[in-house]
């Protein structure tokens, strides 16, 4: 999904003006009576000359605080700064800097040059990463254990190039796998002000102010101290788990998808796989020209037919797609970009619900959730849907975070939500799963996620629908990225997942951790995990979107299969 650039490119890429490796920096000046945002260019931010304050000001700086609100603000010129006092902001407030330079060729390649920059008003001790930097196009953090990570929208960078420099001098590091740069403790005890950037190039055509770019060259700075820095916590050591099942991976003949698309809505009904919407765009860039809203179908026993286009509808991605239990299949909430490609983000969670009728061939509007939704799951359970998981974006107002689950019964003649127990630790970007037991029960396994704080968790919890309790489940296995954008169905009475890293595990009734079955060749995030037909009543899967950071969005639609 990113191609990392080397250093010594973006010194080419810079205007004629701009001297030799100058980048926009953000930093809090606090001496105890007037706390101050800095905004300033150049090799580091001490640095002001107002030749190059005629690019700042094409800079947009939005201030987050804890709460969740977001504000653009305005700074004035200070020398070769701009500043804004920023003494009333509580701590935790996050500073975010874009700042579009344009489009441009160098080497006979066109591309949109972007730098993005963050600086934070000290929080408590131990919060973690603030929700606020898990939004931005490009960002890096620090994090315990002495880490630098690189993120895009909160999710690693693997190989991301990084330099920090400053008092540790001026280092060259290349992330690992997890967009992570360890320093050794000899360099953080000696740090004083240091200075990191990071870039990355995006594939991806687009248009700015008139010209065509086919890539996107995105720089991030961030400056930290020694205090940044924490130690690395405890890790309980992961159970100890051979594989219990032979997996068996193949391409479905007539399945792939017309083009790759992730965070889309999926179901099984009717003898279909049924898709809708998602996002087929540039990574982390969202807009209405890069979001689908398109409806397809593909019969499973003749999948060398391929996919039927249906009456689609509103572009969305990160919604739920479940079967109705009296033919077709439900599409809930989800988000939608109401800006296009070339401004700024402006993404709203969607409240519709609608039914497709097989019979009718088109879509009909059922009662809006409670609240606008996106990037949660559902499953549906003796004929009722459960929805968990989310949050609520509203453009400049920011994102809420849902603490609440909902339940409707899709038999009743009048749907009607009404709100579950409230689940534990509210997240997003989470999968769901039902498992029904005799006499009408069942239970829901609320699975992974990114925790408001901006941590990713593998932590599974099950409503019980009989006794309407919650009840803590065994993590999935892997590390902390396993639990974010899995997929999640439930077979004979067992819950599979497939996991960023490409994990396939199952959770059996009654255990009390998950086994480990394999591993994909091809992980898939933001991805679907669905039924089919299996030979002599072995589970059988199909793996359906999502990408990789390695690999970009998958076209193949993959059948996996679980034999003892």
């Amino acid at each position: 999904m990113f191609r990392t650039a080397s250093l010594a490119v973006a010194l080419a890429l810079l205007a004629p003006a701009a001297a030799l490796a100058h980048f926009p920096f953000l930093t809090v000046q606090d001496d105890g009576d007037a706390p101050t945002l800095r905004l300033t260019f150049g090799e580091g931010p001490e640095e002001d000359d107002p030749e190059y304050l005629p690019i700042l000001q094409k800079a947009t700086v939005v201030r987050h605080t804890p709460d969740g609100a977001r504000e653009t603000l305005e700074l004035t010129a200070d020398g070769g700064a701009l500043t804004a006092d920023v003494a009333a902001d509580p701590a935790g407030t996050v500073y975010t800097l874009s700042l579009p330079y344009g489009a441009m060729s160098h080497e006979g390649a066109a591309f949109f040059l972007d730098y993005a920059a963050t600086a934070m008003k000290a929080g408590p001790a131990g919060a973690g990463r603030p929700a606020a930097l898990n939004t931005q196009p490009l960002a890096v953090v620090a994090e315990p254990g002495n880490k630098l990570k690189v993120i895009a929208a909160g999710l690693p960078v693997p190989g991301a190039e990084v330099n920090a420099s400053g008092d540790l001098g001026g280092e060259d590091y290349t992330a690992d796998a997890h967009g992570v740069v360890t320093l050794t403790q000899e360099e953080i005890d000696d740090a004083g002000l240091l200075i990191v950037r990071a870039n990355v190039t995006v594939p991806g055509a687009g248009v700015y102010d008139g010209t065509n770019y086919s890539e996107t060259r995105r720089y991030a700075t961030a400056v930290f101290s020694a205090k940044d820095f924490q130690a690395a916590p405890a890790k309980p050591p992961a159970p100890e788990q051979a594989a219990a099942a032979k997996l068996s991976v193949e391409a479905v003949p007539g399945a792939d998808l017309p083009v790759g698309v992730t965070s889309l809505g999926a179901a099984v009904a009717d003898g279909y796989l049924y898709y809708y919407g998602g996002h087929p765009g540039t990574p982390h860039k969202y807009s209405t020209d890069e979001q689908s809203g398109e409806f397809r179908r593909l019969k499973l026993d003749d999948t060398a037919a391929g996919w039927e286009d249906l009456p689609g509808g509103p572009k969305l991605q990160g919604l739920a797609l479940v079967p109705h239990p009296k033919g077709g299949v439900v599409r809930i909430g989800g988000f939608t970009a109401r800006n296009s490609i070339e401004e700024d983000d402006d993404l709203h969670s969607m409240p519709t619900v609608a039914h497709y009728d097989p019979e009718a061939g088109e879509w009909k509007d059922l009662p809006d959730l409670p609240g606008g939704r996106s990037s949660f799951d559902a499953a549906v359970l003796n004929g009722k849907v459960y929805v968990l998981g989310g949050w609520m974006m509203a453009g400049d107002e920011g994102a809420a975070w849902h603490g609440s689950g909902y339940v409707a019964d899709l038999n009743a003649e009048e749907l009607k939500w009404e709100t579950l127990p409230t689940p534990p630790a509210p997240r997003r970007a989470n999968s769901v799963a039902a498992v029904p037991e005799a006499g009408g029960g069942g239970r829901i396994y609320h699975i992974g996620g990114m925790l408001p704080e901006g941590e990713t968790t593998r932590r599974v919890d099950i409503y019980d629908v009989a006794t309407k309790t919650w009840l803590p489940g065994p993590e999935l296995n892997g590390d902390s990225m396993d639990g974010f954008g899995s997929a999640a169905y439930a077979v004979n009475g067992a819950v599979y997942a497939t996991t960023l890293t490409g994990l396939v595990q199952r959770l059996t009734p009654g255990a009390d951790a998950w086994e480990n079955l394999g591993e994909l060749e091809n992980p898939r995030f933001f991805h679907r995990l669905l039924p089919t037909p299996g030979e002599n009543g072995a589970p059988s899967f199909l793996l359906l979107g999502g990408g990789s950071m390695e690999k970009g969005r998958f076209t193949t639609v993959e059948r996996l299969g679980v034999s003892e």
